[in-house]
């Protein structure tokens, strides 16, 4: 009867698991990995098969830029059978939900989609690989016969090794550049005949192209996946607290992480409520006054469809953009493209009056899960490091135009010039890899602000205080504390 017992007990955390992954499959519609269907995506004589986990595809057109990596990889291993487990989800936290239930209970694909800061989390509980021992190593696929690790760009790579250990969870395939799209014919319709380069310029374009009739801005944000509202704050509170970040960079990278904002808050240094953390708000309501009207109500989608129709002279997108817009049979106008210009002293006295841009994070970094053994493993490494090498990166570029990661990777012409020309963020504060909620709430108390239904102290209180418990869960989670030096003491 005893054993018994001790077998039923046994049982339960394994049927705990199975529950928690049947309860986050039915927020998201999995496809399981199956044949391809095509013939050029098969190895008839492999001997090992391997799963890749990505987001379900809007476009047909896009499967086919996923097959066609696949059969190119499959080209030069022929012992190797790659399969795609296509996931569809609405949202950031769904996938995170899903991804934590399949690599808890042993069944994420074997080369799977995540973020470098939830990787983390997850390798920190022993459910992926640390990936630095191969990225020491030469990338096979790297045509210059350099290691994994030196065909990214220092800052890049650097982001994705957690600094508590120097594990690196996962890699990424692309970065990002964001940049304001503009349409050169309404440019010129107001007499505009140059791009902005200060806060304060872009003020005045946007006057003059108010006074001709037409719509500055197009920001769409009706939701926190919409972004602009978010990057325009983190941008402009970034070039605010620049001379913070020397405090805050405990372990002298250049890279505020989460232990150090966890510490950086905890000593105070970090303040929402005070200048200059708090001061980028006033900005956002200074440059609303030139969005097109209606934009809490509008998405991303709606905001696409009125630049293309010429409703509106400017957008704020990300590079890979520039194909959808590019590619709209009904565009008939000419298409430009510049980085957000920077804040003066006069726009903020804090400001450090140099070029600061929204990008530059990993994009499309992929996991490989620590159930991933033997042979499996050697596959899924070998997968990856295709997948990030120039001829991947350049598979990529082409067929999503990515910004790629990797260095020395061929771009289409189109793509010229979409890079960071500036300095990126050291302190990801809001973005959503530190706290959903704090991310979301941005963004859904930053519309009441905008409409004038709360007060620039009511707005940064609310986000003050997602800080401060996304800072108390993140200490009590990983033991972090001053006695430890938030993680860093060995």
């Amino acid at each position: 009867m005893e054993n018994k017992r001790k077998q039923r007990s046994l049982r339960l955390p394994a049927l705990l698991v199975a529950l928690a992954a049947a309860v986050s499959v039915s927020a998201c519609t999995i496809q399981s990995p199956a044949e391809p269907e095509k013939e050029s995506t098969k190895n008839a004589g492999a001997s090992v098969t391997i799963s890749w986990g990505v987001q379900k595809p809007k476009k047909e057109a896009d499967e086919s830029v996923y097959n066609k990596v696949i059969s190119e990889y499959m080209k030069l291993n022929p012992k190797v059978q790659v399969k795609m487990a296509y996931t569809e989800y609405t949202d950031d936290a769904q996938w995170t939900t899903w991804l934590n239930s399949q690599l808890l209970g042993g069944a994420a694909p074997d080369v799977v989609a995540t973020w470098h800061v939830p990787a983390m989390e997850n390798f920190r509980k022993g459910l992926v690989v640390d990936l630095k021992p191969y990225l020491d190593k030469q990338n096979p696929y790297d045509s210059k016969q350099r290691s994994w690790w030196d065909s990214y760009s220092t800052g890049l790579i650097n982001q994705n090794m957690d600094n508590t250990n120097s594990a690196v969870p996962s890699v990424p395939l692309s970065t990002v550049a964001v940049k304001v799209f503009y349409n050169k014919s309404l440019f010129a319709k107001a007499g505009v005949t140059t791009t902005p380069k200060t806060f304060g310029e872009l003020l005045a374009i946007s006057e003059k192209l108010k006074t001709a009739g037409v719509a500055p801005f197009i920001a769409p944000n009706k939701s926190p996946a919409d972004n602009v509202l978010n990057w325009l704050h983190r941008m402009f509170m970034d070039q605010m607290i620049e001379s913070y970040i020397p405090q805050l960079d405990l372990d002298k990278n250049g890279l505020i992480e989460l232990n150090e904002i966890v510490a950086g808050t905890q000593k105070g240094v970090i303040d929402l409520e005070k200048a200059p953390w708090g001061d980028s708000v006033d900005l956002l309501k200074t440059f609303s006054k030139y969005w097109y009207p209606g934009y809490n109500g509008i998405d991303t989608q709606t905001a696409t469809d009125l630049f293309i129709k010429q409703e509106g002279a400017m957008m704020m997108q990300t590079g890979n953009n520039l194909k959808t817009f590019i590619e709209n049979p009904d565009r008939k106008f000419d298409i430009g493209f510049f980085s957000f210009p920077y804040l003066t002293k006069q726009d903020a006295p804090n400001a450090i009056e140099k070029l600061h841009e929204m990008g530059g994070a990993p994009q499309n970094n992929f996991s490989i899960p620590s159930s991933a053994k033997g042979e499996k493993l050697d596959a899924a490494v070998n997968f990856l490091q295709f997948l990030a090498s120039e001829k991947g990166a350049a598979l990529f570029a082409e067929g999503f135009w990515w910004t790629p990661a990797t260095k020395d990777a061929t771009l289409p012409a189109a793509l010229n010039g979409m890079y960071i020309e500036g300095s990126t963020s050291s302190l990801r504060l809001l973005a959503p890899q530190t706290n959903q909620k704090l991310y979301q709430d941005d963004t859904m108390v930053g519309q009441l602000f905008l409409e004038g239904k709360t007060t620039a102290k009511e707005f940064n209180s609310i986000l003050n205080k997602d800080l401060k418990s996304t800072v108390d869960q993140l200490a009590k989670q990983n033991g972090w504390s001053e006695a430890n030096n938030w993680g860093l003491k060995k």
